[in-house]
């Protein structure tokens, strides 16, 4: 059994499985009732600019990795997100500048 405190986590680099940094680990949230994790909180960093949102909510399936060194979510979870939240409905990529 591999165990990790809450606070040993906050903080954690979040990245796709291809690489793209995400942010960082503000927080997470347990279902009380089964004691499984639902979802962790990611405050925003790297290229990800996502309009009016400072923090997005990432599930438990889309979770890939999860250790206090860090956090590797699914990269489609991140595509679904930058469409969402593009004003014309395309997926947001990082300038080259």
């Amino acid at each position: 059994m591999n165990l990790a405190s809450a606070q040993a986590l906050r903080g954690a680099p979040v990245w796709t499985r291809s690489g793209v940094e995400v942010g960082a680990l503000e927080d997470l949230e347990l279902d009380v009732d089964t004691g499984k994790l639902h979802h962790i909180q990611v405050r925003h960093g790297g290229w990800l600019k996502l309009v009016g949102v400072s923090h997005i909510t990432v599930p438990w399936a889309q979770i890939i990795e999860l250790t206090p060194q860090k956090v590797i979510i699914a990269d489609a979870f991140v595509r679904e997100l930058e469409v969402a939240s593009s004003p014309l409905g395309s997926p947001i990529v990082p300038s080259s500048v």
